[in-house]
Protein backbone atom coordinates (compact mmCIF):
# COMPACT_ATOMS: atom_id res chain seq x y z
CA UNK A 1 0.00 0.00 0.00
CA UNK A 2 0.96 3.66 -0.43
CA UNK A 3 0.08 6.71 1.67
CA UNK A 4 0.00 9.89 -0.39
CA UNK A 5 0.87 13.46 0.56
CA UNK A 6 -2.54 14.26 2.07
CA UNK A 7 -2.69 11.01 4.05
CA UNK A 8 -4.87 8.90 1.75
CA UNK A 9 -4.04 5.19 1.92
CA UNK A 10 -3.99 3.52 -1.49
CA UNK A 11 -4.17 -0.26 -1.87
CA UNK A 12 -2.65 -2.16 -4.80
CA UNK A 13 -5.25 -4.21 -6.69
CA UNK A 14 -3.72 -7.00 -8.80
CA UNK A 15 -4.68 -7.74 -12.39
CA UNK A 16 -7.05 -10.66 -12.89
CA UNK A 17 -10.42 -11.72 -14.21
CA UNK A 18 -13.89 -12.17 -12.77
CA UNK A 19 -17.54 -12.67 -13.63
CA UNK A 20 -19.03 -9.18 -13.67
CA UNK A 21 -22.69 -8.65 -12.92
CA UNK A 22 -25.42 -10.68 -11.28
CA UNK A 23 -26.36 -14.25 -12.15
CA UNK A 24 -30.03 -14.94 -12.85
CA UNK A 25 -30.28 -16.75 -9.50
CA UNK A 26 -29.64 -13.58 -7.45
CA UNK A 27 -32.82 -12.22 -5.87
CA UNK A 28 -33.52 -8.55 -6.49
CA UNK A 29 -30.77 -7.98 -9.08
CA UNK A 30 -31.56 -5.27 -11.59
CA UNK A 31 -31.88 -5.94 -15.32
CA UNK A 32 -28.98 -3.55 -16.01
CA UNK A 33 -26.69 -5.81 -13.93
CA UNK A 34 -27.17 -8.68 -16.38
CA UNK A 35 -26.05 -10.74 -18.13
CA UNK A 36 -23.11 -11.83 -16.01
CA UNK A 37 -20.01 -11.87 -18.20
CA UNK A 38 -16.26 -12.48 -17.97
CA UNK A 39 -14.11 -9.37 -17.63
CA UNK A 40 -10.31 -9.27 -17.59
CA UNK A 41 -8.55 -6.53 -15.65
CA UNK A 42 -5.29 -6.48 -17.57
CA UNK A 43 -3.29 -4.07 -15.40
CA UNK A 44 -2.90 -3.68 -11.66
CA UNK A 45 -4.02 -0.36 -10.20
CA UNK A 46 -4.33 1.42 -6.87
CA UNK A 47 -7.58 2.30 -5.14
CA UNK A 48 -8.26 4.31 -2.00
CA UNK A 49 -8.66 2.01 0.99
CA UNK A 50 -11.38 4.35 2.26
CA UNK A 51 -13.98 6.60 0.74
CA UNK A 52 -12.62 10.14 0.30
CA UNK A 53 -13.11 11.91 3.62
CA UNK A 54 -14.49 15.37 4.27
CA UNK A 55 -11.07 16.43 5.58
CA UNK A 56 -9.25 15.18 2.45
CA UNK A 57 -11.75 16.75 0.08
CA UNK A 58 -11.56 20.10 1.86
CA UNK A 59 -7.74 20.08 1.78
CA UNK A 60 -7.79 19.68 -2.00
CA UNK A 61 -10.93 21.60 -2.98
CA UNK A 62 -11.16 24.23 -0.22
CA UNK A 63 -14.78 23.41 0.67
CA UNK A 64 -16.91 20.69 2.23
CA UNK A 65 -20.29 20.19 0.51
CA UNK A 66 -21.38 17.33 2.80
CA UNK A 67 -24.91 17.09 4.17
CA UNK A 68 -23.68 15.25 7.28
CA UNK A 69 -21.18 17.87 8.44
CA UNK A 70 -21.13 20.51 11.21
CA UNK A 71 -21.98 23.16 8.62
CA UNK A 72 -24.25 20.98 6.45
CA UNK A 73 -28.05 20.76 6.35
CA UNK A 74 -27.87 17.43 8.21
CA UNK A 75 -25.75 18.79 11.06
CA UNK A 76 -28.37 17.79 13.66
CA UNK A 77 -27.69 14.14 12.78
CA UNK A 78 -23.96 14.52 13.55
CA UNK A 79 -24.11 17.00 16.42
CA UNK A 80 -21.12 16.55 18.72
CA UNK A 81 -19.35 14.24 16.25
CA UNK A 82 -16.06 14.96 14.50
CA UNK A 83 -16.90 14.37 10.83
CA UNK A 84 -13.38 14.94 9.47
CA UNK A 85 -13.09 11.18 8.75
CA UNK A 86 -16.68 10.82 7.55
CA UNK A 87 -16.96 10.36 3.78
CA UNK A 88 -17.54 13.49 1.75
CA UNK A 89 -20.92 13.40 0.01
CA UNK A 90 -23.11 15.63 -2.15
CA UNK A 91 -20.28 15.61 -4.71
CA UNK A 92 -21.29 15.46 -8.38
CA UNK A 93 -19.51 13.28 -10.92
CA UNK A 94 -17.88 16.43 -12.31
CA UNK A 95 -16.84 17.39 -8.79
CA UNK A 96 -15.26 13.98 -8.24
CA UNK A 97 -13.38 14.31 -11.53
CA UNK A 98 -12.16 17.77 -10.53
CA UNK A 99 -11.00 16.43 -7.15
CA UNK A 100 -8.93 13.79 -8.97
CA UNK A 101 -7.46 16.43 -11.28
CA UNK A 102 -6.50 18.80 -8.45
CA UNK A 103 -5.09 15.98 -6.33
CA UNK A 104 -2.94 14.91 -9.28
CA UNK A 105 -1.66 18.49 -9.60
CA UNK A 106 -0.39 18.74 -6.03
CA UNK A 107 3.42 19.14 -6.20
CA UNK A 108 4.17 16.07 -4.05
CA UNK A 109 1.82 13.92 -6.14
CA UNK A 110 3.30 15.17 -9.41
CA UNK A 111 6.79 14.46 -8.08
CA UNK A 112 5.72 10.92 -7.14
CA UNK A 113 4.23 10.41 -10.61
CA UNK A 114 0.75 9.64 -9.29
CA UNK A 115 -2.22 10.45 -11.51
CA UNK A 116 -5.66 10.07 -9.95
CA UNK A 117 -8.88 9.06 -11.70
CA UNK A 118 -12.17 7.37 -10.97
CA UNK A 119 -12.22 3.59 -11.42
CA UNK A 120 -14.20 2.05 -14.24
CA UNK A 121 -17.31 0.18 -13.17
CA UNK A 122 -15.53 -3.10 -13.96
CA UNK A 123 -12.52 -2.11 -11.84
CA UNK A 124 -14.82 -1.07 -8.99
CA UNK A 125 -16.77 -4.35 -8.99
CA UNK A 126 -13.57 -6.41 -9.32
CA UNK A 127 -12.07 -4.53 -6.37
CA UNK A 128 -15.28 -4.86 -4.35
CA UNK A 129 -15.57 -8.61 -4.96
CA UNK A 130 -11.90 -9.20 -4.05
CA UNK A 131 -11.98 -12.74 -5.42
CA UNK A 132 -15.44 -13.67 -4.13
CA UNK A 133 -18.39 -14.83 -6.23
CA UNK A 134 -21.18 -14.24 -3.69
CA UNK A 135 -23.60 -11.28 -3.79
CA UNK A 136 -21.44 -9.48 -1.20
CA UNK A 137 -17.76 -9.88 -0.41
CA UNK A 138 -18.96 -10.92 3.06
CA UNK A 139 -21.01 -13.80 1.61
CA UNK A 140 -24.63 -14.41 0.69
CA UNK A 141 -26.15 -12.06 3.26
CA UNK A 142 -25.51 -8.55 4.55
CA UNK A 143 -26.19 -7.21 8.05
CA UNK A 144 -25.79 -3.68 9.43
CA UNK A 145 -22.91 -4.93 11.59
CA UNK A 146 -21.00 -5.41 8.31
CA UNK A 147 -21.94 -2.19 6.51
CA UNK A 148 -23.77 1.09 7.13
CA UNK A 149 -27.20 0.76 5.54
CA UNK A 150 -30.84 0.32 6.54
CA UNK A 151 -30.57 -2.57 8.98
CA UNK A 152 -34.35 -2.85 9.08
CA UNK A 153 -34.11 -4.40 5.61
CA UNK A 154 -31.14 -6.79 5.69
CA UNK A 155 -30.28 -9.03 2.74
CA UNK A 156 -30.53 -12.81 2.86
CA UNK A 157 -30.78 -14.47 6.26
CA UNK A 158 -29.02 -11.66 8.14
CA UNK A 159 -30.76 -10.37 11.29
CA UNK A 160 -32.37 -6.93 11.40
CA UNK A 161 -30.20 -4.24 12.93
CA UNK A 162 -29.62 -0.53 13.35
CA UNK A 163 -30.39 2.22 10.85
CA UNK A 164 -28.46 5.39 11.65
CA UNK A 165 -29.90 7.42 8.75
CA UNK A 166 -26.50 9.06 8.26
CA UNK A 167 -22.99 8.29 7.12
CA UNK A 168 -20.34 6.99 9.53
CA UNK A 169 -16.58 7.34 9.87
CA UNK A 170 -14.77 5.53 7.07
CA UNK A 171 -13.39 2.14 8.07
CA UNK A 172 -16.02 1.57 10.76
CA UNK A 173 -16.84 -1.86 9.33
CA UNK A 174 -14.62 -4.78 8.25
CA UNK A 175 -12.56 -4.54 5.06
CA UNK A 176 -12.70 -6.98 2.15
CA UNK A 177 -9.82 -9.29 1.21
CA UNK A 178 -8.09 -6.52 -0.76
CA UNK A 179 -8.15 -4.24 2.30
CA UNK A 180 -10.87 -1.92 0.97
CA UNK A 181 -13.50 -0.50 3.33
CA UNK A 182 -17.12 0.57 2.82
CA UNK A 183 -17.52 -1.14 -0.54
CA UNK A 184 -21.02 -2.00 0.72
CA UNK A 185 -23.01 0.79 2.35
CA UNK A 186 -22.12 4.18 3.82
CA UNK A 187 -22.37 6.35 0.67
CA UNK A 188 -22.73 5.90 -3.09
CA UNK A 189 -19.42 5.94 -5.00
CA UNK A 190 -18.76 7.32 -8.48
CA UNK A 191 -17.22 5.38 -11.39
CA UNK A 192 -15.69 6.74 -14.57
CA UNK A 193 -18.09 5.10 -17.05
CA UNK A 194 -21.21 6.67 -18.44
CA UNK A 195 -24.42 4.72 -17.78
CA UNK A 196 -26.10 2.59 -20.44
CA UNK A 197 -29.01 0.32 -19.52
CA UNK A 198 -27.90 -2.46 -21.88
CA UNK A 199 -24.13 -2.07 -21.43
CA UNK A 200 -23.68 -5.53 -19.91
CA UNK A 201 -25.18 -7.06 -23.07
CA UNK A 202 -22.80 -5.21 -25.40
CA UNK A 203 -19.63 -4.57 -23.36
CA UNK A 204 -16.36 -6.26 -24.41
Amino acid sequence: SVTNSIGMKLVSIPAGQFQMGAPDSIQGARADERPQHLVRITHSFHMGAYEVTQEEYERVMGSNPSFYAPTGPGRAKVEGLNTARFPVEQVSWNGAMEFCRRLSELPAEKQAGRIYRLPTEAEWEYACRAGTTTPFHFGTSLASTQANFNGNDPYGDAPTGQFLVRSVKVGSHPANEFGLYDMHGNIIEWCADRYEADYYKTSP
